[in-house]
């Protein structure tokens, strides 16, 4: 076990055991030996922007469907980035078990993870990759897009951002709007878009059947392939993730509009709360 001397007078986060780094540095998980939480700890490279990077990310926007980021510094050459990372199960994870939400609990995820892609869109911040692995269901009744901080971080630090995107396909193709898998940029189109596929797949829509990740890019570019709305979600629900869904990024939905559209719905009385009773 590494424990890290922070800013604090004695040692407070427990290095554990290391996880999957897809970008520069490396990723580890711990403890906070305070509150006992789980928190996982990003290093950088100072020479690869890293400094910069965990700066960026300690400004991102508070809401409870973040990563609360408890500390940032620099340690040697270092720069690092320590986030709470409770415990829990990712969507994919459970998606890959056959276990998709049911309406209550697809409710619950949908108006807080639009509330939250709300928010970031407002301090002109995208971000990109969105898939049912960005999202951790811990074991109250939260939910997380819990890779936001370091998904921000790869993008600023990692000079091959091309060559990196292509990586990350095997674990976005599914949710990747059209026009960013025909090689358009990340937009907040694009995050609607890819929002409202997550929602489509954590209710239970079949995934692409490609043989393989291009062959599913291919398909999501040309049309051949797009979410279905699963019967799970009452009549108008189902209007408002279809607009999410538009082909057209100008005709989707804003994460402000979708933020208002789910507010709507979960007032009224009517056949959508009677599914969620």
């Amino acid at each position: 076990m590494v424990t890290l001397e922070m800013a604090s007078p004695e040692p407070r986060f427990r290095i554990r055991a290391p996880l999957r780094c897809d970008g520069a540095g490396t990723l580890d998980w711990g403890e906070d030996s305070v509150t006992g939480e789980r928190v996982a700890v990003r290093w950088l490279p100072l020479r690869a922007n890293g400094e910069a990077a965990v700066q960026a990310c300690a400004e991102l926007p508070a809401h409870p469907a973040l990563p609360r980021i408890l500390q940032v510094g620099r340690l040697d050459e270092q720069a690092y980035l320590v986030m709470a990372f409770p415990d829990g199960e990712l969507l994919s994870s459970r998606l890959a078990d056959g276990d998709p939400l049911e309406f209550p609990d697809l409710l619950r995820v949908s108006t807080q993870l639009a509330a939250a892609l709300a928010l970031v869109h407002r301090h002109r911040l995208v971000h990109g990759e969105l898939s049912v692995g960005s999202v951790l269901l811990p074991r109250d009744e939260r939910v997380l897009w819990w890779d936001l901080p370091l998904v921000l971080a790869d993008r600023m630090t990692d000079r091959r951002s091309e060559s990196r995107a292509a990586q990350q396909l095997t674990k976005t193709a599914a949710s990747l709007a059209p026009e960013c898998a025909r090689g358009e940029p990340p937009s907040e189109a694009a995050d609607v878009y890819s929002l409202g596929a997550v929602l489509c797949l954590a209710a239970g829509a079949p995934p692409p059947s490609a043989p393989s990740t291009l062959g599913v890019v291919h398909q999501v570019a040309v049309g051949l392939w797009t979410p279905r709305v699963p019967p799970v979600l009452p009549d108008a629900w189902a209007v408002v993730v279809r607009q999410m869904l538009d082909p057209v990024p100008g005709k989707r939905l804003t994460a402000d509009e979708v933020v208002a559209a789910f507010a709507e719905l979960t007032a009224a009385p009517g056949p959508a709360l009677e599914v969620a009773a």
